[in-house]
Formats: C-alpha cells, structure tokens, sequence
C-alpha cells in the first residue's frame, strides 16, 4: 500500500503477511515490527522497488532475529496467485492496495477486485480464511462497494472494520468468521 497505516498490525498477527503496492516499504517495516514470521511485499514500480529493497535490508540487519522477508517486483495479481498457491493452509494477512497514486482510473481498471478474486480462489473452501485489508476506500464509494461485495464472497460471515492510515476511516479490515470468533 502506497501510504503507511496508522494502527498496529500486531493486532491482525497472523503465520504470514502479504502487502500489494510495497511503495516505500512503510507497511513491511511494521509488520517486521509487530512479529510477523513470514513476509511478502509485491511492487510494480520499479524504482520503489528498489528503494524499499534497501530500506527494509537495513532494518533487518538491526534484528537479532530476523523474519523471512521477500519482495517480489511485478504484477501484484501474478504476484498473488504465485504465492496464493504456496500458503493457503496458513494464516494470512494481506493488505490490498486500492491508490491509483493520482490517475484517473475508473473502478474497473483497477486491480484490486482481481486480486481479491485471487485470494477467494485460493482460500474460500478452506478452513483457515485470511485476513484481508484494503488501503484507499474514500477514493470510491462504488470501489468499496465492490470490494465489500468481492469478501463477503469468500464468506458471507466476514466482519468488517474501518480504520486509519494518511486519511481518517480509510482502510477496511475483513476479519473471517473463524478470527472474530477466537477474539
């Protein structure tokens, strides 16, 4: 997600962390922070790539003991699906970017209801359902709706947060039935 959220993720700890729209890398380093033992960020843009690459190399080295963290450059839904296909009986977070970074994109040129779709592949018959938050809501109501729509397709018992990064109320947490229960 290209803007760093404002709340704990250790809240959502989970077997696996997997962010879309690295940027920075703001979000990888908070979830290092908060314990997560596997970590995975993808990133298109390659220039931000590189530059949260060497940012999170650094903070690992800080670590006397250092999760397993991978970064992929590329297409975040090819991206998905690759690793979709290696983690589905674990306990996953995601965190889906929804920012167009400025352009003028209409709801259906952006990817984020494909990749939702992917994780409802890979997970929606499993016992274990992740955790799947989205970045960017109040950039569309009809976006949100969509998304809304794409979750409660996984499971129709998903509970819904709304919380804050950059701008108030803006990322949506998805909790399965099987998380809301545990709490």
């Amino acid at each position: 997600m290209r803007v760093s959220i404002k709340f704990d993720l250790g809240e959502y700890l989970n077997d696996v962390f997997v962010e879309t729209g690295v940027g920075s890398g703001g979000n990888i380093l908070k979830a290092i922070r908060a314990g997560y033992p596997e970590i995975h960020g993808i990133e298109i843009s390659e220039t931000l790539y590189h530059q949260s690459h060497g940012k999170i190399a650094a903070e690992i080295q800080k670590l006397p003991r250092s999760p397993s963290v991978t970064l992929y450059c590329g297409d975040p839904v090819a991206g998905l699906e690759q690793l979709c296909a290696t983690m589905q009986h674990k306990r996953v977070t995601f965190l889906l970017d929804s920012y167009t970074d400025g352009e003028h994109l209409s709801d259906a040129d952006r990817p984020i209801i494909t990749e939702i779709s992917v994780i409802r592949r890979w997970f929606q018959d499993n016992l274990i359902q992740p955790i799947i938050m989205v970045g960017g809501l109040r950039q569309s109501a009809a976006l949100m709706t969509d998304i809304l729509n794409a979750v409660l397709d996984i499971d129709a018992d998903y509970q819904f947060r709304v919380l804050d990064d950059h701008v108030s109320r803006n990322v949506l947490v998805a909790l399965p039935p099987t998380w809301v229960q545990a709490q």
